[in-house]
C-alpha cells in the first residue's frame, strides 16, 4: 500500500485504524444498552424508541469522534517522520527474547504479536473502509440531486381549495411556514422534499381515486413527517449508515428508527384527522392500488418509505436482511485483509527464537515501546519488537548518541583558555615599523652616519645632521627614500640604505604577557566570562564573548588583534577548559529537597531520582516545572507522571528535558493537605492549647 500512504501520512492511517477497531465494540456496546432499555421498556411509546435509535446514532458517532481525537496526538519537533518501519530486526533476522520467559510474559508476547498483526493491518483496512464511504457518498449525492429534481420537473399545480386544506392541517399541525403541494407523474407514493421550503408531492390522479376525507389523512402524514423535520433526520441516518456501513448495528438500529418514525407519523395523522377508521381505509386504498415508492428519494434515505406497510411485519424481515448484508460486508472486508496481510508478513517474517545465548555483543531485539514513532498518549499496547541490546553485555559502554545541541554559545562563568599560536605567515602588505623596532642607516657615501636606532616611544628615530625623523607607521622602503631626500641637503649622493634588525615588537610583547612556559607550558591565558558577558584580554581589553560560539569569538579575538592592536603573525584559539554549572532545584514532596548539578542531558524523571524519589502523598499528577527564559521571564508548567512513575505509560508526555535553574515542585496530594490542616489547627493549635482527654467505657456504656 506505498502508494496509498503517499497521499495519507501513516499518523492519520494508524489513526484511523485505531478508531475502526474501537468502534467495533463501541456499537455492539451501545446496541446492547439500546436492546436492553426497549427490553424493559417493550410497551413505549413509538416516538420514545425513534428517540432511542436516533440518540444511539447520535452516541456511536461522538464516541468514534472523540475516540480519533484522543489517538491524533501529533509527535512535536524532533523531526523524526512517523512512518518509521514498525521492526528493527537484528542482521540474522532473528528475534531474541528474553531467557526464561514465565508463561505470563508469553501470553504478554502473544497478545503483541495479536496487536501488531492489526497494526499492520491498518492501511488495507483503512482503505477499503475509505472506499466504502466514497461509494456510499456518491449514492447520496446522486439520491439528492434526483430528489432536487422532483421539485421542477414533471408537476403541476392542485386546485386552490387543495392549497387551503393542505393550509389548515398545518395551522393545526403548529407550521406556521407556507407549504406547496404539487402533483407529480414521477412517483407513485405521497413525499415530502425539502427542509427549509418543504414541498409536498402526491401522484398525479391520485385526487381522483380517494376520497377526499382519506386524501387528507395521507396528507396529514406528510405534514408530520415536515413538523418533526424528518427530512433532516434522514440526512443525519445516510452519512452515519455510510461513515459505518460496515457495522450491523448501525444498520439495525437506523432501520428501527426509520420503522417507528413512520409509527409516530401515523399516530400524529390519526389525532390530526380525529378518526382511526378514516386513515385505515386509506391505507388500505393505497395498498389495493399496489402503490409502491420508487422516488429517488431511496437513494438518500434508504428506505422505500411503503405507507401501505407500515404496519407490516415486512420491516423486521427487511432489518434482519439489511444486517446480514452488513455483517457479511464486515466479514468479507476482515477475511480480505487478513489474507493480504499475512502474505506480506510471510516474506519478510522474522523467526522469534526464545532462550538464545548471546555471544560478544551479539544484538537482542525485545518487545518494546519506541517513544519517537507514536503518539504520547499511547499506551504499553504499542510495544513491538525493536533493537533494545546493540551490543549486549557491552551495552552499559553506551551507544553513540547525537549532539546535545547543535551549537554551543558560551555563557557566563565558563572558563576559556586562550592559546596563542604564531602564524609565521606571509603578510599581504609591507611591514610597518612600531616603536620599540630596531633599525640600521647606513650610508656608503659619509660612514660616520651608521648607526643601529631603536624607535623611541615617540615614534622616531635620531640621525646625524637631521635631528629627529618620523618612522612608525611607515614601511623600510617609505623610511629610506625619507632619509635620502633629507640628506640630499648634504651629500650630492647621499646612497643611504636601512636594515630592519628588530620588528614585530607588539607581538613579542604580547608573547610575553601570555608566556606561560616556565610553569604550566604553552603560550595561553586562562579567561572567566565575567556577569556582564566579556573576557579581558592583554592589547585588545574587553571582548563580549557571552552568547558567541566558539568560532565566533576566534574570528572576533583574531580581527581585533589584527585591526585595533595591529599586532600581525598571531593567532588566537579560544579552547572551553570548563563550562559554567548548571543546576537544577527539587522542592516540595521528594526524599532530599535540594539543588542538584547537571553534567549532562537531565529530564524531570532523572531529577526526582537525583532527589532520591517522591514521598508517599506526593500529588505525582500535578508537579509543577518553573523556568526562566533568554530574556529572564518566568515559564510554569504543569505535568502529570502519575501513570509513567506507576508503570502504566511508557511515554509520559511529563517526561520533559530539564533546563539550567530549572525549579521543580512536588506538591502535596489533597489529603496530605488536610492531614497537615488537622495537625496545624486540630493537634498543635485546639488541643494544645486546651488540652482535652476522652475515654470511652464499653463496659458501662458511659463515656468520661
Amino acid at each position: 500500500m506505498n502508494f496509498f500512504s503517499t497521499y495519507i501520512s501513516d499518523s492519520i492511517i494508524n489513526v484511523l485504524g485505531w478508531t475502526i477497531i474501537h468502534s467495533l465494540w463501541q456499537g455492539l456496546f451501545i446496541g446492547f444498552m439500546v436492546f436492553m432499555i426497549l427490553k424493559i421498556r417493550r410497551n413505549s411509546s413509538p416516538q420514545f424508541k425513534y428517540l432511542t435509535g436516533v440518540l444511539a446514532l447520535a452516541a456511536i458517532l461522538t464516541s468514534s469522534i472523540i475516540t480519533f481525537m484522543i489517538e491524533y496526538q501529533p509527535v512535536h519537533g524532533f523531526g523524526i517522520q512517523s512512518g518509521i518501519s514498525s521492526m528493527n530486526s537484528s542482521g540474522s533476522g532473528q528475534i531474541s527474547l528474553p531467557v526464561g520467559a514465565t508463561g505470563q510474559l508469553i501470553w504478554n508476547e502473544r497478545f503483541l504479536v495479536f496487536m501488531q498483526t492489526i497494526r499492520t493491518s491498518f492501511h488495507w483496512m483503512t482503505f477499503f473502509w475509505l472506499l466504502g464511504v466514497l461509494i456510499l457518498s456518491f449514492r447520496l449525492a446522486g439520491g439528492m440531486i434526483l430528489v432536487s429534481r422532483l421539485r421542477s420537473r414533471e408537476i403541476s399545480p392542485l386546485p386552490g381549495h387543495w392549497e387551503e386544506r393542505v393550509e389548515i392541517l398545518a395551522g393545526k399541525a403548529g407550521i406556521r411556514r407556507a407549504l406547496h403541494i404539487f402533483q407529480s407523474t414521477r412517483i407513485r407514493v405521497p413525499t415530502v422534499i425539502g427542509i427549509l421550503r418543504p414541498v409536498i408531492l402526491i401522484p398525479a390522479g391520485i385526487i381522483s381515486m380517494m376520497p377526499v376525507d382519506q386524501l387528507e389523512s395521507i396528507l396529514a402524514h406528510e405534514i408530520a413527517h415536515i413538523r418533526r423535520y424528518d427530512f433532516l433526520v434522514n440526512i443525519f441516518q445516510s452519512l452515519v449508515e455510510a461513515l459505518f456501513f460496515y457495522h450491523p448495528v448501525v444498520w439495525i438500529i437506523s432501520e428501527s428508527v426509520r420503522h417507528e418514525r413512520e409509527k409516530c407519523c401515523d399516530d400524529f395523522a390519526v389525532e390530526l384527522c380525529g378518526e382511526l377508521s378514516i386513515y385505515a381505509r386509506a391505507l388500505a386504498g393505497l395498498s389495493e392500488l399496489q402503490v409502491r415508492s420508487v422516488v429517488p428519494s431511496v437513494a438518500l434515505t434508504g428506505n422505500r418509505k411503503n405507507i401501505a406497510g407500515l404496519r407490516t411485519a415486512f420491516a423486521p424481515t427487511r432489518r434482519a436482511r439489511r444486517a446480514a448484508l452488513a455483517g457479511v460486508m464486515l466479514a468479507g472486508c476482515l477475511v480480505v485483509i487478513y489474507c493480504v496481510t499475512a502474505s506480506a508478513r510471510e516474506e519478510d517474517a522474522p523467526e522469534v527464537v526464545r532462550g538464545q545465548s548471546l555471544g560478544p555483543a551479539a544484538p537482542c531485539n525485545v518487545c518494546a515501546v519506541d517513544c519517537s514513532t507514536c503518539c504520547k498518549c499511547r499506551g504499553w499496547e504499542s510495544a513491538r519488537a525493536i533493537a533494545w541490546q546493540a551490543y549486549a553485555q557491552g551495552e552499559y559502554v553506551g551507544h553513540q548518541r547525537l549532539a546535545h545541541v547543535p551549537e554551543y554559545r558560551l555563557r557566563v562563568d565558563d572558563e576559556l583558555d586562550l592559546v596563542y599560536r604564531l602564524t609565521r605567515e606571509e603578510t599581504a602588505t609591507p611591514y610597518e615599523l612600531n616603536v620599540g623596532d630596531e633599525v640600521r642607516v647606513e650610508s656608503f657615501t659619509d660612514s660616520a652616519l651608521d648607526r643601529n636606532l631603536i624607535i623611541q616611544p615617540d615614534g622616531t628615530i635620531t640621525l646625524r645632521l637631521l635631528g629627529q625623523i618620523h618612522a612608525t607607521g611607515r614601511t623600510v622602503q617609505q623610511l629610506r627614500s625619507s632619509l635620502e631626500k633629507a640628506y640630499k641637503k648634504y651629500y650630492k649622493v647621499p646612497a643611504i640604505t636601512v636594515t630592519p634588525l628588530k620588528v614585530n615588537t607588539k607581538l613579542e610583547d604580547l608573547r610575553s604577557s601570555v608566556d606561560r612556559r616556565a610553569g604550566l607550558g604553552g603560550q595561553n591565558r586562562l579567561a572567566r566570562i565575567t556577569p556582564e558577558g566579556s573576557i579581558s584580554l592583554p592589547a585588545i581589553g574587553s571582548v563580549q564573548a557571552q552568547g558567541l560560539t566558539l568560532d565566533e569569538l576566534q574570528e572576533e579575538l583574531n580581527e581585533r588583534y589584527r585591526e585595533g592592536a595591529g599586532i600581525e603573525g598571531i593567532e588566537v584559539i579560544p579552547v572551553l577548559v570548563r563550562r559554567a554549572p548548571r543546576f537544577v532545584y527539587v522542592l516540595g514532596e521528594v526524599a532530599t529537597p535540594g539543588r542538584f548539578e547537571l553534567t549532562g542531558p537531565t529530564t524531570l524523571l532523572q531529577a526526582l531520582s537525583m532527589a532520591g524519589s517522591w514521598n508517599n502523598g506526593a500529588n505525582l499528577k500535578q508537579i509543577v516545572v518553573f523556568r526562566r527564559g533568554d530574556d529572564w521571564r518566568l515559564m510554569a508548567t504543569m505535568l502529570n507522571l502519575h501513570a509513567a512513575l506507576h508503570g502504566k505509560q511508557p511515554c509520559p508526555p511529563g517526561e520533559i528535558w530539564l533546563s539550567d535553574s530549572d525549579v521543580i515542585i512536588v506538591p502535596k496530594s489533597p489529603i496530605l493537605v488536610a492531614d497537615d490542616f488537622i495537625e496545624l489547627v486540630f493537634t498543635r493549635g485546639i488541643y494544645g492549647v486546651i488540652p482535652l482527654d476522652v475515654s470511652l467505657n464499653f463496659a458501662k456504656l458511659s463515656s468520661l
